[in-house]
Order: C-alpha cells, then sequence, then structure tokens
C-alpha cells in the first residue's frame, strides 16, 4: 500500500538510487508512477508491504519500507529489484553503480568516480550519502566529505 513520503514511518527501511543523469521531469512521473504501481500491489508473505518513493534532487529515487506494519522478505526485495531493473531499461538509465560519488559543488551536483574524488574535488565538498538505510537518517543525506569514508580517499 503506498503511502505519502512525509508520512511513513521514520524508521522506515530505505533503499537510494542514485542516477547516472539527472532525471527530467517526465521520467521522474514515470518512475514514481512504475513504483507506485509496484507499491500497490506488493506483497511480503501474503502481507501488503506499507511502502513509499520519493526522487530527491532529480537524481536520487528513494524507496520506503515501514518494517513495523510487517517485515519485508529476500523475495520481496527481489521484485522491486526487478522493477529498478525495468526503470532503468525503459529510462536508458542506471540505478545500480555504486561506484560513483555525487558531490555538492557550486550548488551543483557533479558525479566523481571513487578513485578520481581528490582530483576533482576538495575534502570540504558535500557529498550525498547513498548507502544510508533508514529515513530517518536521511537528514544526513548530504554531508561534508571530511567527515564521512570519502575522506580515506583524499
Amino acid at each position: 500500500m503506498f503511502i505519502e513520503f512525509d508520512k511513513i514511518h521514520e524508521g522506515s527501511r530505505i533503499w537510494i538510487y542514485p542516477s547516472n543523469i539527472k532525471l527530467s521531469s517526465d521520467q521522474q512521473k514515470n518512475i514514481i508512477n512504475v513504483l507506485k504501481n509496484h507499491i500497490n500491489i506488493w506483497k511480503s508473505h501474503q502481507n501488503q508491504v506499507m511502502a513509499s518513493v520519493e526522487i530527491k534532487e532529480g537524481y536520487f529515487v528513494i524507496v520506503a519500507v515501514d518494517e513495523t506494519k510487517s517485515k519485508i522478505s529476500g523475495c520481496s526485495i527481489d521484485s522491486l529489484q526487478n522493477v529498478i531493473q525495468y526503470i532503468e531499461k525503459e529510462n536508458n538509465i542506471l540505478l545500480y553503480n555504486r561506484f560513483k560519488i555525487y558531490i555538492k559543488s557550486n550548488n551543483k551536483i557533479k558525479l566523481s568516480n571513487i578513485s578520481d574524488l581528490n582530483k576533482s574535488f576538495s575534502i570540504n565538498d558535500y557529498f550525498f550519502d547513498t548507502l544510508l538505510t533508514k529515513k530517518s537518517d536521511l537528514k544526513f543525506f548530504l554531508k561534508p566529505i571530511k567527515d564521512s569514508w570519502c575522506a580515506n580517499f583524499f
């Protein structure tokens, strides 16, 4: 069952799918619709999954699941991954590249390979932490490189 993102439980489990390109408004609408349709029929062990989706900054597709209502199973997570792969093909984008870092510099989002991070950016720049796992952690989504695991690459 779809729930608006701002109303889903703060302890909800999240998956962040960063796009390799900035998504157009049409792509964003399409992605939201595809994921809403999936969420509305999504089940885990015959129980309806309570979930939501949001796109932040035009790059980050975030799916949240309220596990206080029902735990999500491996098969249910696999079904989400299948929908994400469908979205990638339908929109000619990549949402699984974990080797790219998303940096906010001069109010623009730029992508960098982890290995090239110190060549183009400063340790004082900010990055989007796509490894967060709880909705409540999104307050730390954008953080200074110097205060994170990315600092190891400088």
